[in-house]
């Protein structure tokens, strides 16, 4: 089972790995960028193209945290899906945040790997949140959660366990 949110970004150009990295040491949650493509040079494993985020110094497949992204046209595919999207949110403040969509990022967790029964721990969770948060912030995007709710990043941040 996966847990995933989307963060719907006004920002047209991506959050740069090593950006985030940063960004996410100073929140008090520091990951690690880590390609999966080995004949890279270090230019190239920086940049957004096949790699998981994980929290520092946990390289397990249970704390991999896959981010992918793409053009809000080729989330939306026809311009009538964007309409629904924006139709269907019920604040003001939603719509404002939604309306100037230039990038989508998926932000998902892989539930299916933990043993039965157990849950991602509340550092886990947190780790996850604040990238969510941070994307969201960085692009002063939306973001919608695995139960189709949406939020504003102050909000989400604010909420309990992500998963």
């Amino acid at each position: 089972m996966e847990r995933k949110v989307t963060v719907f970004s006004n920002r047209k150009d991506r959050v740069p790995t090593g950006e985030i990295c940063a960004a996410m040491a100073a929140r008090g949650t520091p990951v690690e960028w880590v390609s999966m493509i080995s004949d890279q040079s270090p230019e190239e494993a920086a940049a957004w193209t096949f790699g998981a985020f994980y929290p520092e110094g946990e390289k397990r497949d249970t704390t991999k945290i896959d981010v992918t992204f793409q053009t809000a046209d080729d989330y939306f595919v026809v311009d009538d899906f964007r309409q629904e999207m924006l139709a269907a949110l019920k604040k003001p403040e939603h719509e404002a945040a939604a309306r100037g969509v230039q990038t989508v990022y998926s932000v998902s967790v892989r539930a299916s790997l933990l043993a039965p029964g157990k849950s991602f721990d509340a550092a886990f969770d947190r780790t996850v949140r604040n990238l969510v948060v941070l994307l969201a912030e960085a692009g002063q995007g939306l973001i919608e959660d695995e139960d189709g709710a949406h939020h504003l990043p102050a909000d989400y941040a604010s909420q309990g366990r992500l998963v």
